[in-house]
């Protein structure tokens, strides 16, 4: 009997290798792609279009840069203000200066920078103490009721426009393109987009009205709900905003859909030109067990 349940077990073993076997023609590509999340991509694009002042995003600076792009601000009040913060205005070129946005004409980048300034402010730590009665005291919830109400009018607004936007890029995406490829196009279409982005803000925090329930907050985090049924959450550094029930921004997803896009894995330059082979793997038959 052991006998033949080992010689049953040692054709099965036999089977099972033949119809297994790793296979060099299954090989890589140079038309490979892999599957990217667009949500990433598009919020990884949209931060590297805020200009860095002294190697760091500097706030100040980036709020003078809005104002400017807004027309709230004269040129010549603007020049004032960067001169006291210790720039020498006439020695700053108006093109490849990291400050020649504050000081050119360029409307278009100034609106595009602002606007990638605000839309990537909601992914980053907010200073929650603006709304707090004892900012100085940890463990203080109690809150300035009308500040709260206006600091998170402008959160909400911005995950609403965000939304929008992203979803407009992530539906007029090329197909089939390397990951610089794909910034380039999203960073031109966020551009073209800037002037309706801001806009678009001011319009939903106008019509924003109605209580603002704070749920949780704890240092940076917060989970906050609006009059509409609208929560927003950040949480170690995680955005997640959802519009009854649906996961409208945050998670990977874009007004309740996930999305990806196929990137290709290789550039044109350093594509290998024939498939990626690996050594052919040569199968041995199970050994036959000796009589005893």
């Amino acid at each position: 009997m052991k006998k033949k349940l080992s010689f049953i077990f040692t054709i099965l073993m036999g089977i099972y290798l033949a119809t297994n076997v790793f296979s060099v023609n299954a090989a890589l590509t140079p038309t490979s792609t892999i599957s990217y999340p667009t949500y990433t991509l598009i919020t990884d694009s949209i931060f590297s279009l805020v200009p860095n002042v002294g190697k760091k995003r500097d706030d100040s600076m980036m709020q003078l840069l809005c104002q400017i792009a807004r027309d709230e601000i004269t040129k010549e009040s603007a020049n004032k203000i960067l001169t006291d913060k210790g720039f020498d205005i006439e020695l700053i070129p108006e093109t490849g200066h990291n400050v020649s946005l504050w000081i050119n004409n360029d409307k278009a980048g100034q609106k595009a920078a602002c606007a990638a300034y605000i839309a990537t402010s909601l992914y980053l730590p907010q200073d929650n103490k603006e709304f707090l009665v004892k900012p100085d005291d940890p463990k203080s919830t109690d809150i300035n009721k009308e500040k709260f109400a206006e600091v998170m009018r402008v959160r909400f607004s911005i995950a609403d426009a965000n939304a929008e936007i992203f979803s407009l890029i992530a539906n007029n995406l090329d197909k089939n393109l390397t990951i610089e490829e794909y910034q380039a196009q999203i960073s031109k279409m966020f551009t073209d987009l800037a002037p309706l982005f801001l806009d678009r803000i001011k319009t939903l925090y106008s019509a924003k009205a109605g209580a603002m329930t704070l749920v949780e907050i704890n240092g940076d985090d917060y989970l906050v709900i609006d009059g509409e049924g609208r929560k927003l959450t950040f949480k170690q550094g995680q955005v997640d905003y959802s519009v009854h029930g649906v996961n409208w921004l945050g998670n990977g997803k874009i007004l309740g859909k996930e999305s990806f896009v196929d990137v290709y894995y290789f550039s044109q330059d350093n594509a290998p030109s024939e498939p990626i082979a690996t050594e052919e793997v040569e199968e041995k038959p199970a050994p036959k067990k000796g009589k005893k």
